[in-house]
Formats: C-alpha cells, sequence, structure tokens
C-alpha cells in the first residue's frame, strides 16, 4: 500500500502484495531491453534502440544499471515525431533522452532531484507513486503508466508523452 498500515516515529510497516522473486543478474532475458522486447505498447521506441545499436547496452548485466523512461506506442504517435525519418545521430539522441546510465530510479520516491539521462541533459525527478513524475531541461513534465518493472540490470518506466 502506499499508506502505512502501522507507523511510529521509529518506521513504518506497509502491506505488500506478494514476494519479490529474486532475478538471476546474469540471465539475459531478464535486462530492462528483454522487459521492452515483451511489451508489446513499447515495440516503437524498442525499434529505435534497435535501429541505434543502443539494444547491446540495454543488454549488459553484472555491474551495469539503467533506468529506461520508455514512451509508449500511443505516445510517440501523439507527438508526431517521425522516427523513421530520423538519421542515426538524431535518434541516437532521442532515444539517449529517455535513459538514465548507472542508476536505478523506482516510483517510490526515494530519489528526488535531478539526474543527467544519457545525453548529458538533467531530468528533474518529483514524488512518489502516484505523484512520480520526470521533467526535462524545459520542465515539461511526464508521468508514468506503468512503472517499475524490474530487470536484472534496471528499471523500466512507460511514460504517456514524449519530453
Amino acid at each position: 500500500t502506499a499508506d502505512p498500515v502501522w507507523e511510529r516515529v521509529n518506521g513504518a510497516i506497509f502491506e505488500i502484495d506478494g514476494f519479490l522473486t529474486p532475478i538471476d543478474p546474469l540471465d539475459v532475458a531478464e535486462t530492462t531491453y528483454a522487459k521492452m522486447v515483451a511489451d508489446p505498447e513499447l515495440s516503437r521506441f524498442r525499434e529505435a534502440i534497435d535501429r541505434t545499436g543502443l539494444a547491446a547496452q540495454l543488454q549488459l548485466t553484472g555491474f551495469f544499471t539503467f533506468t529506461v523512461f520508455a514512451p509508449s506506442n500511443a505516445a510517440i504517435e501523439a507527438s508526431g515525431v517521425d522516427l523513421a525519418a530520423m538519421d542515426a545521430e538524431e535518434l541516437t539522441r532521442f532515444v539517449n533522452a529517455y535513459i538514465v546510465q548507472n542508476r536505478i530510479i523506482f516510483t517510490d520516491g526515494v530519489f528526488n532531484g535531478q539526474i543527467a539521462n544519457k545525453n548529458g541533459d538533467r531530468l528533474r525527478i518529483d514524488g512518489a507513486w502516484d505523484s512520480f513524475r520526470v521533467s526535462d531541461a524545459s520542465s515539461k513534465a511526464v508521468s508514468v503508466t506503468a512503472g517499475n518493472v524490474q530487470g536484472n540490470n534496471g528499471v523500466v518506466h512507460k511514460i504517456n508523452q514524449l519530453f
């Protein structure tokens, strides 16, 4: 639950709906990239990742970690962005805008603040759970429609619009 069922000055207890199943840290079927492949609503973003050659990076395991704010197919279509018309450099910059490397950010609100994406541009993370938002340098905030899809090398959050 988002609200504790018991709370005192020294801590709180929250209800959970199950136990986490440990993820094999070396299983390539459990990477952030594999999680995006498994979600048909992320096929356009995943195809962009494939065209840039970044799929190999998102399949690295071990000490490599990623947070991916993956725009859904509907978000890409609604924006009018034509990914097929982008050259390799434009497409790489587009994809890198939605990836944070070497950090796993969940929607639980533990991390709030600024962090750089793979382009070096600052993203602002605010809120927790239902109020979790990520904004770009122009302060355009997007919300997460499905979050915390955990892979063995990071986490994927499906977002409802582009930066």
